[in-house]
């Protein structure tokens, strides 16, 4: 790593590679072998030098290679000096006679110093002081001019000579001088570079070094140029670390403007020809003097002198130099525009200016170094103190970061292929630029704008791109982000959905940002990957942190990865926490960027913290200038005002005034109003900020990175330049003089025309600073008054007047008929926005007259910025037009641009707060506030929705460039002027700065000229600054909104649009909220708990919403709403449109008395409010039935609350009052988990410790399912008018708790049979009055600061209601001792005791507390099986030994077996092991076959063996494949258990058992009906001998034989979810055996069927002998049977807790969860044996919340135990050609078709395959989300028109001439909504009998013919083919579910077909596989081509 042998045979760069050295160090270092390792010994400690030297040599130089080197010398440093010193000396260098090599005088001084200084200051820890112990480093000429200075300075005894001396040497100070500046290196033949690019020759100089190294030559040459550029950033990062640079001021900011500075210089080194459309702009740039006028140079001494107090070193090393030779030269008027390029600089001769266009020839000239290795730190930089980031940071060990199957990330050290191990392209620049002159066609530089994760758009910056790129799928989007410059290749023929060219990135040409720091949120499936909030930024992979709960915090410190310690996370923080994470390295094989976690940061709850995370996210900080700078700009403003106005228009007689919001500072705008006799003369005065910010200064380099201003509410703005500045001497203060830039319009008197217009320059003096608010009182001070002139302008007040007047004036021409209208703002309320339209308007026409005048300026005609929206498309207008035909003439601003269409609704339905307040409006006479509530069409619901959607057919705004001059078109359609642009803030916005650089250069008043490509740059810079400054404002607004909300709720009345029918939601506008709430709220139907799914309205666009609700009074004879009756509108008053449209005639002929007339006329009688639906009682009387239209425009009545999303407090729907008595809580519908569940899940495991720890674990998950199943079920009944008595005393956890008392009389009148103790509650108190915004505490308000929002000058006009409900969600605690009973819930009164666990609100409003509040309670009982998993994993701390062994996951004994024939007691039983009651007879296991005598099945080798199995261990699993027999296996176990249990019981420690338990039964259970009553159906057989009973759930049983209760007037039941009884089972079914003549009880039972069905009321004593019968017959049927068969759920019923269980079988045990799986187990104390039956590689269980999905807790028992599974592998269903993929890709090729089986050929093939047991067909089709309904309610779901026509077509060939019966065919799909599109397409056809289900359905059952539809499609350009798992759940859903994927190609027997977009099925490997395989058979064909053979199967 020091100084090699100079070879002149090979490059000095690989001259190391030929020493034997470094040959045998690689060699052994890459060996694996232990000698090896122990032969390459490395000494790690130094004896030479100081610490600071070693540390940075170490970090540098070695650490990368081994372990760091260490100082152990205790070598002194100098007391004073730091060991490592920079000096920064541009210099001049200049060629040698020779001109072989260089000299840089400057820097000969410099080094004289030096040297000079440390031998004059010796300390004493040095030793003695001698010359020779100094040495002075450099090359060629210079060493030799260093030699002859330091002997003219007596000091000729120092060392000096080149870096080939100094091997073997030491020295106390080594001083290098570099020799080169930018200007020596740009040039040809510059030789002598090892300085910059050899870090050997580097490493050996400063290891030459005892105490000092001092470094002196250029800074921004050595950072920006050759291979060691980052070694020196880092070298002199140090030094200015710890001060030890020179000159002083010397920042890292200035370096970094300088490089930028240099590489845009490189820009200009290349001649190019300028386009033949582009003039060129020729101007001196930045040559302003110290004094004197602008345009003369300044020196090369005043530049330097800038630079050392605090100016940009780019005026030192650049502008200044190059300004003094152009003075020299004469060149001054004359030079490029180019970024500040000068002309004739460095071999570009004057006159012929480098104008720069983007193209082939402008890129010859680029930075000849990699920005991609120079933008990543190296790893030396990067070695860090933690193994697993060193191991993905060291390159040699090559590790990758690529993709799993699963979508999840994965690192693979040394992977086995390139494909692998690569997984971007990222080309070097070099490449790019070859690319770019090659094929410049197919290859563009673009800017990269990121849209989201895995799209973006690249905006070519040339000139003849193809416009906007777009790139699609993470692999395209390279490793760029938002900002960068990229070369991206246009895909040959690939167009997107906007018919955009579609591309790649290839590389990163130049990096935006060089602090890669994002905050970010944890992923949910994988800890390791962070998530930034800014959905547009990459996903970043966090390598070291494994555990979420522990995060590692690491820092940079000098460069260097340190961790610095761990934050703890509870489980519930990890889903709410955001952290602040850097960017380290991306590499090529990494598929995320690498990063380290800065901090954990809080929880986002206030506003403070929510703010501090927007600011982080957004890289907001105050601007911190070098006040320097500051002071030289107030010094040279100062003085220029002295000299005023010299070549100024001198404004400052005129009367002046500002407008902006209260409290402002920046004040950068004025206006002023003269009469000038004939004419009025009306001034706009924008603040000249150009004049005074350099360009390319200190300053503007700040301002242009910033871009604009960040605006928050109630904060001062974080602003764009030092508040000094912008607060102060650029602001237009009253009473100061300021230099403004002016736009002076002339209107000629009585017409009000615009005569004349002019721009100039000036000077002003504001006379008064107002507030809108003050502006506002002024114009409605005189009534009438804003509508005519003043007589005259002797006042402030009277120039008001007439500017608005012009303004209206000027408005009402650019608008024409729709000049009335105004989007509505939260700054200014309705009525009262006179002000705000008046300055808005002054900021239009000077920004449009601008904009006209920089077009047509010769010097700007094809380079200034333009901001333009394009006129939308004739069908865009015209499809908005024909939707809302009828509404376009009731709207002035509508029927302006739209064409209306058929006859106009007979009515207009107003707000009717809004309609109040136009009579008040007219009855006042105030013609202003009566337009602006007439005109405003946002706040009227049917034209708010039209409104909408005609600014979505409106094209966005954009920022361009002029190329083509005046005949470009470039106009703005909303503001409907020709020509816009921005130049009205330069205070706020950078782009107004460059504008009036234009303006002035224009008029020839200095200025700034601007390259074509100066101005793209710009243009795009900011548009991506201006969309994050409005995104951050939005997330701001929305913030503060929501911390209010977090105070107290909001009701508000929301705008109903985009009602479509199949749609997942509709969606709510707030209109007044357009800030805080700028989108449509969706709202979806899935949230709203409907009775029916939403079906559309015959008469009109829109859907009729259906809900059924138990609804009570608690309250005798109290009234009980919603009533009975026609659901009115409360919120609209119906007009009549005829006299809409003449008052829309009226006001736009500005006849305000006859509109006020009009208006008065209608009187204040409500006309008849309208109908939007019905309210009914249902038949019983037990549920309220809600009918409700829907339709675009309505009205809703909603609340908001605030919620945590991503990590920050955002608002939230919180309710919908859909009528009086009927709200929807959203909240706890979407949020169960939040609401009722308090206890955080943590991820599953194998093993625990104890059963606590067991418990820990899954107590939470129960909770988490209890609460979504409840809210799922929507089982819930509301009491109203309920009284609560709230506890003294808080909980332990300090939440609120109460009761609540129910009268035994209420709960029986209603039949509520609830168990109370077992409950959700949403407990809600209505018409608590909420507290105006103005009254409201601010988050952050300060003393006497003033009320947000705009202040009411007239009557307050709020739409929103003054009330609000308070919302907290609760939980009952009491236990009920009886849960499973019902009749016994209602014979007592109940007290209700709960807690509230969720309360959306801060506090506990006052009115809460008060005694006798009527609350309404909505009451959401747990489920019984959610209720009996929760027991069961409670009490297994009481179960078996063996049960709790299988629990935890602890080894399990095996039985001890008797021998055979001698029974004999077993004295003791196995440690840890339940005591065996029965020993295992060897008999039993001797036996070679299982087969059961007499039956029909025999049994394969391997179901012999796992009944062996199940004989000879307690514990067994048993894994069955398809078609393997897995039901006949349980059967046979059932048998040979029953055989088992007739054996003689043997003597044990309970002698009595038998007799108090009855006689040893076998329990046989399943997650379902289904799975259990298939097994009982074999059983049925054999029902005399193994005497089985089927037992059903209660619920089930109810629907044959309804349960009688206290009233006989109870609401009708549900079908449970598990369905009807089997009918089949009727002769071994309990509830059936029960009633018949065998038992008993059966005469007394059915004589009780009989009363209730003749509907007799029960009294209590018949009742209670009712359920004492019906116990006895139920056990007495008990006792009889030895097989008893039912749900795992069931087994928990009390009626089978007496049981005898010896044995118990749980069949499908791969789809019950854990806990549904431990029911039958722990309630059976005594089982002896316990089988699992199932195959985990089918349906797993089904668990909905995600979150317990993504920590693995929807694995089943049956999964967990998987490895100890004994494998069914013989099937007897599939044709072989079916089962080979199923067996390859599940079963380890294990899974075999029996010999047997014989298949005939399948009748599904193509042309050239006539029989294809296997077949895809491949059609892409169009997916579209569907809402359906199904036995679990109403959910979204898709389906694919396309595909529905391919299987339907299939089917009806398979069942034509009965080729195939059709009861043997099947349709499968993963997705109900295609199900349904599929059946009712077969019913079209004629097809009857075709089975079509979802997959999750079909498990269990075989078909002949199975078509599979797997209906996901998407373009081609979204494919991704390395996919995430994000990515895969969003594109492919359930159809990546290997699981469901393997139930759906093993249904079919004979034929399989499955019809999908292969394209996109291939992005999923397993998907890939199968297509392959279908692919190798020949039989992957398009859908079209898939054929059927006729074969007739069935006789006719």
């Amino acid at each position: 790593m020091q100084v090699t042998p100079r070879l002149f045979s090979v490059a000095r760069a690989q001259a190391a590679g030929h020493t034997l050295l470094y040959r045998l160090f690689q060699l052994y270092q890459q060996q694996t072998h232990e000698v090896a390792q122990r032969s390459r010994i490395i000494f790690h400690e130094n004896y030479r030098s100081t610490e600071a030297i070693i540390t940075f040599v170490s970090r540098h130089f070695y650490l990368a290679k081994g372990t760091p080197i260490h100082a152990r010398g205790k070598v002194p440093r100098h007391p004073r000096h730091y060991p490592l010193m920079f000096c920064h000396v541009a210099g001049n260098p200049e060629r040698d006679l020779s001109l072989t090599s260089w000299l840089n005088t400057a820097e000969v001084l410099q080094v004289a110093e030096q040297v000079q200084e440390f031998y004059s200051a010796w300390p004493h820890c040095w030793g003695s002081r001698e010359q020779r112990h100094i040495c002075v480093v450099s090359h060629g000429a210079q060493v030799s001019v260093l030699r002859q200075e330091l002997r003219r300075r007596d000091l000729g005894q120092v060392s000096v000579g080149s870096f080939e001396i100094l091997p073997g040497r030491e020295f106390r100070v080594v001083v290098l001088s570099t020799v080169h500046s930018r200007q020596s290196l740009q040039s040809p033949g510059a030789p002598a570079l090892e300085f910059f690019t050899d870090a050997r020759v580097l490493n050996t100089i400063m290891t030459r070094a005892q105490s000092q190294v001092v470094a002196v030559g250029d800074a921004v040459a050595l950072c920006s140029f050759g291979a060691c550029s980052k070694l020196w950033k880092s070298f002199i990062r140090e030094c200015v670390e710890h001060r030890s640079v020179h000159p002083e001021g010397l920042s890292l900011e200035h370096i970094e403007q300088a490089v930028v500075q240099r590489q845009r210089w490189a820009h200009c080194l290349q001649p190019a020809a300028p386009p033949a459309e582009e003039p060129v702009a020729v101007v001196a740039e930045d040559t302003v003097p110290v004094e004197g006028a602008a345009g003369a140079p300044a020196t090369e001494h005043a530049a330097m002198a800038e630079a050392k107090e605090g100016g940009s070193l780019a005026s030192t090393s650049v502008v200044g130099d190059v300004a003094a030779k152009n003075a020299e030269a004469g060149d001054i008027a004359s030079g490029s525009a180019s970024r500040g390029c000068p002309a004739g600089a460095d071999g570009v001769p004057p006159g012929n200016p480098a104008d720069v266009v983007a193209g082939p020839a402008a890129t010859e000239s680029e930075d000849p170094e990699d920005p991609e290795s120079d933008f990543w730190p190296s790893d030396g930089e990067l070695g860090a103190d933690d193994s697993i980031l060193q191991e993905l940071l060291d390159e040699s060990r090559n590790v990758t970061v690529t993709v799993r199957e699963d979508g999840l990330l994965d690192t693979v050290a040394r992977p086995a292929s390139p494909q692998q191990s690569r997984q971007y392209v990222n080309l070097p620049p070099d490449a790019l630029r070859k690319l770019l002159r090659s094929e410049p066609q197919l290859h563009h530089r673009c800017a990269f704008v990121q849209e989201t994760f895995e799209r973006a758009t690249a905006v070519p910056l040339d000139d003849t791109g193809p416009g906007p790129i777009q790139l699609r799928g993470r692999l395209h989007c390279g490793m760029a982000f938002s900002g960068d410059e990229v070369l991206v290749k246009v895909l040959g023929g690939e167009r997107g959905l906007s018919g955009r060219p579609q591309g790649r990135v290839l590389g990163v040409l130049k990096r935006r940002r060089s602090d890669l720091v994002f905050v970010c949120r944890m992923d949910e499936w994988d800890s390791r990957i962070m998530t930034p909030i800014d959905g547009s930024v990459t996903k970043i992979f966090v390598a070291d942190l494994k555990d979420p709960l522990q995060v590692p915090i690491h820092r940079f410190l000098q460069g260097r990865v340190q961790r610095v310690g761990y934050e703890r996370l509870t489980a519930q923080a990890r889903r709410h926490r955001l952290f602040w994470v850097r960017i380290v390295v991306w590499r090529e094989r990494f598929y995320y960027p690498l990063g380290i976690v800065l901090e954990v940061l809080p929880e986002v709850t206030t506003w403070e913290q929510g703010l501090r995370i927007l600011d982080l996210e957004y890289g907001l900080r105050e601007p911190s200038p070098d006040p320097a700078v500051v002071s030289k700009v107030l010094q040279k403003y100062c003085a220029e005002l002295g000299r005023a106005p010299g070549c100024r228009d001198d404004c400052r007689s005129f009367l002046t005034f500002t407008v902006d919001p209260q409290g402002a500072r920046s004040l950068d705008d004025a206006l002023s109003v003269r009469d000038l006799g004939s004419r009025y003369e009306v001034a706009v005065h924008i603040a000249d900020v150009a004049s005074f910010m350099p360009r390319d200064g200190a300053l503007d380099v700040e301002a242009r990175r910033r871009g604009t201003a960040f605006y928050a509410p109630n904060r001062e703005p974080t602003p764009m330049l030092p508040a000094g500045l912008c607060q102060d001497v650029l602001s237009l203060l009253p009473g100061k003089d300021r230099f403004a830039i002016s736009l002076f319009l002339t209107f000629e008197k009585g017409s009000d025309q615009l005569k004349s217009l002019r721009f100039a320059p000036s000077v002003i003096r504001s006379d008064r600073q107002l507030s809108y608010e003050e502006a506002e009182q002024v114009i409605r001070g005189q009534l009438g008054a804003a509508l005519e002139l003043p007589a005259r302008l002797d006042s402030v007040d009277a120039c008001i007047l007439a500017a608005c007047h012009f303004a209206r004036v000027l408005r009402r021409r650019r608008l024409q008929a729709a000049w009335h209208y105004e989007q509505p703002d939260e700054d200014s309320a309705l009525g009262f926005r006179a002000a705000h339209a008046m300055v808005k308007e002054y900021m239009i026409q000077f920004n449009s007259l601008v904009a006209e005048f920089l077009v047509g300026s010769e010097r700007t005609r094809t380079a200034t910025p333009l901001r333009w929206q394009p006129t939308p498309s004739g069908h865009q207008l015209e499809a908005v037009s024909e939707k809302y035909g009828e509404l376009v003439p009731l709207s002035l601003h509508l029927r302006h641009h739209l064409r209306g269409r058929g006859t106009p609704l007979k009515q207009l339905h107003l707000l009717a707060s809004l309609w109040r307040h136009i009579q008040l409006a007219a009855h006042a006479q105030d013609f202003g506030l009566l337009a602006d509530l007439i005109t405003t069409d946002d706040m009227h619901p049917s034209l708010a929705a039209a409104g909408l959607d005609f600014r979505k057919a409106l094209g966005r705004s954009v920022f361009g460039r002029s190329s083509q001059g005046e005949r470009q078109p470039a106009s703005h359609y909303s503001l409907q002027v020709d020509w816009y642009t921005w130049a009205t803030s330069p205070i706020r916005r950078y782009l107004d700065v460059v504008l009036q650089r234009q303006i002035l250069l224009a008029l020839g008043q200095g200025g700034s000229a601007y390259s074509a490509r100066d101005i793209n740059g710009l243009c795009q810079d900011f548009s991506r600054q201006h969309a994050r400054a409005q995104s951050y404002q939005r997330r701001a607004c929305s913030l503060h909104l929501a911390t209010r909300l977090k105070a107290q709720p909001r009701q508000k009345l929301g705008f109903v649009v985009d009602v479509e029918l199949g749609a997942r939601c509709f969606k709510l506008l707030f209109p007044v909220n357009r800030e805080t709430l700028p989108d449509p709220c969706p709202i979806y139907y899935r949230s709203l708990q409907l009775a029916k799914h939403p079906h559309h309205l015959v008469s009109q666009l829109g859907l009729r919403l259906e809900w059924r609700r138990r609804v009570y009074s608690v309250m005798p004879n109290g009234p009980c709403p919603p009533l009975p009756g026609a659901l009115l509108d409360l919120h609209t008053w119906p007009v009549d449109t005829a006299l809409w449209q003449q008052l829309l005639e009226l006001v736009e002929e500005q006849r305000w008395p006859e509109v006020a007339a009009r208006v008065q006329e209608q009187g204040s009688a409500k006309p008849p409010q309208r109908e939007l639906g019905q309210v009914s009682r249902s038949r019983c009387g037990h549920f309220v039935e809600v009918a409700r239209e829907l339709v675009s425009g309505d009205t809703l009545k909603v609340q908001l609350s605030a919620t945590l999303h991503r990590g920050i407090l955002v608002p939230a729907l919180q309710l919908w009052l859909v009528a009086p008595g009927l709200s929807l809580c959203l909240e706890h519908v979407e949020r169960a988990g939040d609401c009722f569940s308090g206890r955080v899940p943590q991820a599953g495991r194998d093993r625990c410790r104890s059963v606590e720890d067991y418990c820990l674990m899954w107590e939470p998950f129960c909770s988490l399912e209890s609460a979504t199943s409840a809210v799922a079920e929507s089982d819930t009944i509301t009491l109203q008018q309920v009284r609560i008595t709230w506890d003294a005393e808080r909980t332990e956890q300090g939440q609120l708790q109460g009761s609540f008392r129910l009268e035994a009389a209420f709960l029986r009148e209603h039949s509520i049979d609830v168990s109370f103790g077992h409950c959700y509650l949403c407990i809600r108190l209505e018409g608590l009055r909420a507290v105006p915004d103005a009254r409201m505490p601010d988050p952050e308000a300060s003393p006497g600061q003033p009320p947000p929002g705009p202040s009411s000058l007239g009557p307050t006009l709020s739409i929103d209601p003054d009330t609000y409900t308070w919302v907290a969600h609760g939980l009952t605690e009491d236990w009920d001792p009886n849960p499973e009973g019902r009749a016994d819930r209602q014979e007592a009164d109940k007290q209700v005791h709960f807690f509230i666990h969720h309360m959306a609100m801060e506090k506990v409003p006052e009115e809460v507390l008060r005694p006798g509040a009527p609350f309404t309670i909505e009451v959401l009982p747990k489920q019984l099986p959610d209720l009996r998993k929760e027991e069961a994993v409670r009490g297994l701390k009481g179960a078996s030994q063996l049960v709790i062994n299988i629990a935890l996951g602890h080894p399990i004994p095996l039985p001890r077996h008797l021998p055979r024939h001698s029974p004999r007691h077993l004295p003791g039983h196995l440690p840890g092991q339940q005591p065996l009651r029965r020993g295992i007879p060897s008999r039993f296991l001797e036996r070679q076959t299982f087969d059961i005598p007499g039956g029909r099945h025999k049994l394969n080798p391997s179901q012999n063996k796992a009944i062996r199995e199940a004989l000879k261990k307690q514990f067994t699993v048993i894994q069955g494949p398809p078609g393997t027999g897995k039901t006949v296996v349980g059967f046979h176990i059932v048998f040979w258990f029953y055989k088992l249990n007739e054996e003689p019981v043997l003597a044990c420690g309970t002698p009595c058992r038998e007799k108090q338990l009855g006689p040893p039964c076998i329990l046989y259970c399943g997650p379902s009906n289904k799975s259990v009553d298939v097994v009982a159906g074999m059983l049925l057989s054999r029902r005399a001998e193994l005497r089985p009973l089927r037992v059903y759930s209660e619920q089930a049983e109810a629907t044959e034989f309804p349960v009688p209760g206290v009233s006989s007037r109870g609401p009708p039941r549900k079908t449970p979810r598990e369905g009807r009884p089997n009918q089949s089972l009727r002769a071994i079914t309990l509830h059936h055996r029960i009633r018949q003549s065998s038992n008993p009880y059966a005469p007394s039972i059915k004589d009780f069927d009989t009363r209730l069905q003749r509907g007799e009321v029960f009294p209590e004593e018949d009742l209670a002998r009712y359920k004492k019968i019906l116990g006895r017959a139920r056990k007495f049927e008990l006792d009889r049977h030895s097989v008893i068969l039912c749900t795992c759920s069931c087994a928990a019923s009390p009626s089978l807790k007496n049981l005898n269980v010896r044995q118990i079988l749980v069949d499908e045990a791969g789809m019950a969860t854990e806990p549904e799986t431990l029911i039958p187990l722990v309630n059976f104390s005594h089982t002896e044996k316990v089988v699992l039956l199932g195959d985990h590689k089918q349906l797993r269980p089904v668990v909905k919340n995600e979150q317990l999905q993504s920590l693995g807790l929807d694995r089943s028992l049956f999964e967990r135990y998987y490895r100890d599974a004994h494998m069914l592998d013989t099937q007897y269903r599939m044709h072989e050609g079916i089962c080979s993929f199923p067996s390859m890709e599940f079963y380890q090729k294990k899974l075999k078709t029996w010999p047997g089986l014989r298949r005939p050929p399948s009748v599904l093939g193509h042309a050239d395959k006539e029989s294809c047991p296997v077949i895809f067909g491949h059609v892409q089709g169009h997916e579209q989300s569907l809402l359906v309904s199904t036995d679990e309610g109403n959910e979204n779901s898709k389906a694919n028109l396309e595909e529905v026509a391919e299987v339907v077509r299939i089917a009806k060939q398979l069942t034509l001439d009965r080729t195939v019966d059709p009861k043997d065919i099947a349709i499968l799909t993963p997705y109900n909504a295609q199900a349904a599109e599929i059946s009712k397409g077969l019913v079209r056809q004629g097809v009857t009998g075709v089975a079509v289900c979802s997959i999750t359905k079909s498990q269990g059952s075989e078909w002949r013919y199975v078509l599979v539809s797997t209906v996901r499609s998407c373009p081609e350009s979204d494919l991704d083919q390395r996919p995430t798992k994000s990515w895969l759940k969003r594109f492919l859903g359930f159809v990546v579910d290997p699981n469901q994927v393997n139930v759906a190609i093993t249904r079919a027997q004979e034929g399989l077909c499955l019809v999908g977009d292969h394209l996109l099925l291939r992005c999923c490997p397993l998907w890939r596989r199968l297509l392959d395989f279908c692919e190798a058979q020949r039989s992957l064909v398009p859908a079209g081509q898939v054929r059927v053979r006729r074969r007739p199967a069935v006789p006719v």
